[in-house]
């Protein structure tokens, strides 16, 4: 669904910008960490939208979010 709330751009809000960075410093990468980042939060937030719209299991969220933080940590 559409929102107001800008990402990666010069007037993102700072919330999000602080959020992002606090990711980012422990996102690992082998290159670019904005990348990385940003993947990791992509993947994080469609599995939250996804479990919020009712779109999947609700009892296999760790799991998932086990999954998709042990295939970035083996970057």
């Amino acid at each position: 669904m559409p929102t107001g709330l800008r990402f990666a751009d010069t007037d993102t809000r700072a919330e999000l910008r602080d959020a992002f960075a606090a990711l980012a410093e422990v996102v690992p990468s082998r290159g670019d960490v904005d990348l990385a980042t940003e993947t990791l939060w992509a993947a994080l937030h469609g599995l939250a939208q996804l479990e919020a719209s009712g779109r999947i299991r609700l009892g296999a969220r760790h799991d998932r979010v086990r999954l998709v933080v042990e295939a970035f940590l083996r970057l």
